[in-house]
């Protein structure tokens, strides 16, 4: 999943209503900018920011792969120059409370790749375009000031079976802003093993997100950034952790099994915060009596 920042502008309020993004396929001269070709890229699933005027006013999940369609027709007279095809994806959009992006400016800036990006590095201003990628570092920043509700009653795994798509929305809007105040909790790396690569990393639940109540689901101390091998143990609960931060492991499984996965005896958390302690001593329970 990759996640996008949108500059929209005067078609924000036209693209909200109508749940899709467009870009001409080139201008008058024949030229694509990167920023319009960038829609070919969308896959479904992925995650895109709505900028306005320094601010990000909602939220939206890639519903299907873009195609090609003609210019909306209000579009016309606003950009005579655009092609009068171009590439439309189809969104779900959330609106949200606006995120303003002025204090975040220097961060964004630092954590951007350094070339296409969408953040102006002379002046606290987008750049001129249309649909950029973030990195996974900026795209945390913002992530991480998301409010509101975006919990469901359906538990993680089951989001694909059956499930409305204004849920499904909900769901991963509120999953990426969970992981974003997660990774910056704990300095964008593995709890266990100080991995900085954030595509390896997962956000592990505590209290599994279908037995936590609402406000559980979303709090960043519910959670631990594990590196993938310690995280399937943990969320199996063959392996738990006390108030120390020490490794336990469940009767189920020998440390040599756990070995072989990398999942070590020696193994401690590199922190812990108070607002820890509830959650872990339920997961123990369960990895107890699992």
């Amino acid at each position: 999943m990759k996640c996008w920042l949108v500059m929209q502008g005067a078609t924000f309020e036209e693209e909200f209503q109508g749940n899709f993004l467009w870009a001409p396929h080139h201008n008058e001269a024949g030229n694509c900018m990167f920023y319009w070709s960038n829609m070919r890229r969308l896959r479904p699933g992925d995650i895109v920011l709505s900028y306005v005027n320094l601010h990000i006013r909602a939220i939206s999940v890639v519903q299907r792969l873009p195609m090609d369609a003609p210019k909306p027709p209000s579009w016309k007279s606003k950009a005579p120059n655009w092609s009068n095809i171009g590439w439309q994806a189809k969104l779900d959009y959330e609106k949200i409370d606006p995120i303003d992006l002025r204090p975040l400016w220097p961060t964004l800036v630092e954590r951007s790749q350094k070339k296409y990006s969408a953040f102006n590095t002379q002046r606290v201003s987008g750049n001129q375009g249309y649909l950029y990628e973030l990195t996974p570092e900026a795209a945390d920043v913002i992530l991480g000031k998301v409010t509101g509700n975006f919990d469901s009653d359906r538990a993680e795994g089951d989001i694909a079976a059956g499930t409305d798509q204004a849920t499904l929305t909900k769901i991963r809007i509120g999953q990426a802003a969970f992981r974003a105040k997660l990774l910056e909790l704990w300095g964008h790396k593995c709890c266990v093993t100080g991995c900085e690569k954030l595509e390896l990393l997962r956000a592990s639940h505590i209290v599994p997100w279908a037995t936590a109540r609402t406000s559980e689901r979303i709090d960043p101390y519910n959670g631990l950034p594990l590196a993938a091998n310690y995280d399937i143990a943990f969320d199996r609960h063959f392996i738990s952790f006390d108030e120390t931060g020490r490794i336990l492991k469940s009767p189920r499984i020998e440390w040599r099994e756990l070995s072989k996965l990398g999942v070590i005896e020696t193994a401690t958390l590199s922190r812990l915060d108070d607002r820890h302690a509830p959650y872990l001593a339920r997961h123990r329970e369960l990895t107890k009596d699992a």
